[in-house]
């Protein structure tokens, strides 16, 4: 978490006739004028402007008002003459309560140029100040800028692909901002996450293929087609007692 310290913020405004007939700067003038321009900023808490009498017009002149916001807490406005007709240009010290927005998004943006590099913040408000009050948070969302996002083609020249192949969009990380009891600021940066859902497996019907070949590589030795005329089976073996019986077969032994 970060502190960031209350610094001053320069609001300009020019004041056009703003001497009375006395020969003196308008009071009543320069209060209404500046607290008007300050509540139109988006300074809704600021209750009053207290500026001295008796100011003599006199150019490069400088005094003090004093803006005083709804809780009470006083914060000095400084106000220096133009020239002897009664311009004036003022400036506003940061205040605790009062917030100026740009300069808020400015700290953010120098802040994290050695972690992220180039980036914007947008906190979401057109206007120059923000009320807040002890405890109160809000968020500021970082949009990261980079030479590689910066030379990318324009749409027109990128290939057209389809939405499928489009991966998702990263959400933006966001700079979360706590007013301290105190009224200092705290703000850190909060990094988002994209969860990444696990793709579903797709099942794919297969089909397995015997292989009948030997797993030597030698292909086993091919059957014959029986032989339609078949030769005749030899002759069984005879026994003694057939050979003997056999016609003449005595005479053999005479």
């Amino acid at each position: 978490m970060r502190h960031l310290n209350q610094s001053p913020f320069i609001l300009p405004l020019v004041l056009i006739s703003l001497v009375g007939c006395g020969k003196t700067l308008d009071t009543a003038n320069i209060e209404a004028t500046i607290k008007d321009g300050i509540t139109k900023q988006g300074g809704s808490s600021i209750k009053s402007v207290i500026c001295p009498d008796n100011i003599k017009p006199e150019a490069g002149k400088e005094f003090e008002c004093v803006g005083v916001l709804d809780s009470g807490a006083g914060f000095p406005i400084s106000v220096k003459q133009q020239d002897a007709q009664g311009n004036i240009f003022w400036e506003a010290t940061s205040v605790k309560g009062l917030l100026n927005m740009a300069q808020l998004q400015t700290e953010f943006e120098q802040g994290l140029t050695k972690e992220i590099g180039q980036a914007s913040i947008d906190c979401g408000k057109s206007t120059i100040y923000r009320s807040v009050k002890p405890g109160e948070t809000f968020e500021c969302q970082l949009i990261k800028r980079d030479s590689k996002s910066a030379n990318e083609p324009e749409a027109s020249e990128k290939p057209a692909s389809t939405d499928s192949a489009k991966p998702a969009p990263k959400p933006n990380d966001t700079i979360q901002v706590t007013i301290q009891p105190s009224g200092d600021i705290n703000w850190q940066r909060i990094i988002n996450v994209t969860d990444v859902k696990t793709p579903t497996p797709t099942t794919t019907a297969a089909t397995t293929v015997t292989d009948t070949k030997k797993p030597t590589g030698a292909e086993a030795p091919k059957s014959e087609a029986p032989d339609s005329n078949p030769s005749p089976a030899p002759p069984a073996a005879k026994s003694p007692e057939d050979f003997l019986n056999q016609p003449g077969a005595a005479n053999d032994f005479e």
